[in-house]
């Protein structure tokens, strides 16, 4: 009995956090029963039942997702087959989701603030990067805990199911510099900005190296650079989630006086992520519009950490409640759950 005890804490936590992912999976099930009944109407769900249906035109697309595909054509090679495959990839982002949940200093704080974004956009949209970016997320903890073995593999396995995972790749030794050198955290979003703009002057004279590249980080990233540069509208840096984000950093970067690795790595991809608006204005505008929304993931972190450190709770909530109030109006978190019933 001491033994399982044992291991039931190892495995899960304290008691409460225990009862917290219960309550939580309890509120999970039904919007996950949504995610395989929505209708095939988004980039991802409709191109891609395209792509199950007609193997052969798939030939570009992620290996997870020809080997996923593959095996469940042997039950289905119609659309209760690819209702199979949506399945899998949820339970896929559900397991990584309560794998980052069992980390979390408050998994509640951190399960709202999923749910209220990355849970309709990403698992529910998006079924490839939704898995990628989880386990990004979950890769975080390695950045903190110095383990660049455990990091890098994590990334490989979400390059596997996600190509945009190769901008993760950079993160660790970022990270663990500006752990090293912390007085440069006050300016970092606008060091990162300034090499937005000269990133782009480097890379434009380096695309036609890229366009002509045999390797396929090389080609995937001039795919999410330049291919599509003047086919997509022009974003705007400066949006209500950027400037949160800003707010946030701030906000933390000097109510926190002595800030723990973890929260370090939090404020640098924070920052990363403004990087990422910027870049996108100056290249392509889908980097703008794709990395943030797995960068921003790191809120599912930051805020219940900030949670433990904020005295002030009454301010704490105020701001979780704006947070949840932009990412509402942003991305319509609840109508698009009601569009899937009425």
């Amino acid at each position: 009995m001491k033994k399982f005890t044992f291991f039931l804490n190892k495995t899960i936590g304290s008691r409460k956090t225990y009862n917290e992912l219960v309550f939580i999976a309890a509120l999970f099930f039904i919007p996950f029963i949504m995610i395989i009944i929505r209708p095939l109407n988004s980039t991802d769900t409709g191109g891609y039942y395209s792509y199950f249906t007609n193997p052969a035109s798939a030939s570009n697309v992620e290996q997870s997702f020809l080997l996923i595909a593959s095996l469940v054509r042997v039950i289905s090679p119609e659309l209760l087959g690819f209702r199979f495959l949506l399945f899998i990839y949820a339970f896929l982002s559900s397991v990584f989701l309560f794998v980052v949940l069992k980390k979390s200093e408050n998994p509640f704080i951190a399960f709202i603030v999923y749910f209220s974004f990355a849970y309709i956009y990403q698992m529910c949209i998006q079924i490839r990067s939704g898995v990628a970016n989880l386990i990004f997320v979950w890769a975080i903890y390695d950045i903190a805990n110095k383990k660049p073995k455990q990091y890098y593999l994590k990334m490989l396995l979400a390059f596997f199911f996600h190509n945009s995972s190769v901008l993760f790749f950079v993160l660790y030794p970022l990270a663990r510099f500006f752990n090293k050198y912390r007085r440069m955290l006050v300016v970092l979003p606008f060091l990162f900005v300034f090499l937005s703009i000269c990133l782009y002057f480097l890379m434009d004279q380096a695309i036609f190296l890229l366009s002509n590249s045999k390797v396929t980080m090389l080609k995937t990233l001039y795919a999410y650079t330049y291919i599509k540069q003047f086919s997509e509208a022009p974003v705007n840096p400066f949006n209500r989630i950027s400037l949160f984000l800003l707010f946030v950093y701030y906000f933390f970067l000097f109510l926190v006086k002595r800030k723990n690795t973890l929260e370090i790595v939090s404020l640098v991809i924070m920052a990363f992520s403004i990087f990422c608006y910027f870049l996108g204005k100056f290249t392509l505008p889908i980097i703008s519009q794709r990395y943030p929304e797995a960068f921003n993931l790191i809120l599912v972190i930051s805020l219940p950490l900030l949670y433990i450190r904020c005295k002030e709770k009454k301010i704490y909530f105020l701001l979780l409640l704006i947070y949840l109030l932009l990412i509402n109006i942003q991305y319509k978190t609840l109508s698009t759950m009601l569009s899937y019933v009425f």
